[in-house]
């Protein structure tokens, strides 16, 4: 049979693979409004150990009290951290005309050459969230966008050669 210590330890894993993060939480809930989850953690499981410890009902209370609204604070710090790292779409810094293959062949060479620094740029920054991610199929997801990037990179690189 579990006991109440393990169904918290259990409620607390979801914390863990968040651990080094850090985020910011209410002050008078914790004794440090900004840190590691980590840490943060390590406070939940000693006011859990304290609410275990008390023989008086009043003060169980409050511990009780206490422990649930320090775990919804940090569970709403994670939340704001996870909205925070939330699929950012890509925004390339480069803009190149839609009609590339209509372009006098100087210009297709000059816009190929952007598109190709975007590609670049863009395969820079889905491996970028790709080593951030925490989700085994959201990094499927991107490594399989890797690689239709570097297709489309192969293929821009093959149009620059012909015109060159």
């Amino acid at each position: 049979m579990k006991t109440f210590l393990d169904t918290i330890e259990q409620q607390f894993a979801t914390f863990l693979p968040y651990s080094n993060y850090r985020v910011s939480v209410p002050e008078a809930l914790f004794e440090r409004s900004q840190g590691e989850i980590g840490e943060f953690v390590a406070e939940l499981q000693e006011t859990a150990k304290q609410l275990v410890q008390q023989r008086d009902s009043l003060y169980a209370e409050l511990y009780a009290k206490r422990l649930i609204l320090q775990f919804d604070a940090l569970q709403k710090a994670l939340d704001k951290l996870q909205a925070a790292h939330q699929d950012k779409p890509f925004q390339s810094s480069y803009r190149f005309a839609r009609n590339i293959h209509q372009l006098p062949v100087e210009k297709r060479l000059m816009e190929y050459k952007k598109a190709l620094r975007a590609l670049n740029e863009k395969l820079s920054w889905l491996t970028e969230q790709s080593y951030q991610c925490n989700d085994e199929t959201q990094r499927q997801n991107y490594i399989a966008q890797i690689q239709e990037t570097e297709y489309r990179k192969q293929k821009c690189l093959q149009a620059i050669e012909a015109l060159e």
